[in-house]
């Protein structure tokens, strides 16, 4: 998420519709994290760090591309602002699980949105791992499911897959900036 773009939101969005078409589910709520700066420097040396960097993905995330406000998602800085080092996205599935069986008053189903550039995370979900979360993969346009991760998700039932239409991707994003978003 660096920089959180359109794209990332389509995400969050298709997953809901998803969720909610599937049984009597009801999304209350979709977390967007910040990754901690020691990974996004990795991937974007030179960028905008640590408050700066939030600031800017916080204000993105609570307003879509029409300036029209997303009620149900939130920005959690916890993995940029609460520790000393990054995280592996399990750890923030971890954390906001927790934060929001606090909040909820118990324990709901959580799910994993990534897109399909990062297939390999249906790996973490996989039989076994329901103490985790379930995870939906959704679908970007120029990065095709290998045969393997395609039958994985077809085949468990805490995995989905969701065909997704926006070509952004923040190291586009990022390549089209002329300074600090």
């Amino acid at each position: 998420y660096d920089p959180l773009h359109d794209g990332h939101l389509e995400t969050v969005v298709l997953a809901k519709e998803h969720i909610e078409s599937i049984g009597n589910n009801k999304v209350i709520a979709g977390f967007v994290s910040s990754s901690h700066d020691t990974y996004v420097r990795r991937k974007n040396p030179g960028g905008v760090i640590d408050y700066q960097r939030v600031h800017n993905n916080v204000i993105f995330a609570e307003t879509s591309k029409h300036n029209q406000p997303v009620q149900w998602i939130f920005h959690d800085n916890y993995e940029t602002l609460g520790i000393q080092h990054s995280l592996n996205f399990t750890d923030v599935i971890a954390y906001i699980s927790k934060m929001v069986e606090t909040y909820v008053g118990q324990n709901i189903d959580i799910y994993y949105v990534f897109g399909s550039d990062n297939a390999g995370f249906a790996m973490a979900f996989t039989h076994g791992r329901q103490d985790l979360a379930k995870a939906i993969c959704i679908g970007r346009p120029g990065y095709s499911l290998t045969k393997e991760t395609a039958e994985l998700i077809s085949s468990d039932p805490n995995l989905s897959f969701v065909q997704g239409n926006n070509p952004l991707s923040s190291t586009l994003v990022r390549s089209l900036q002329t300074g600090p978003v």
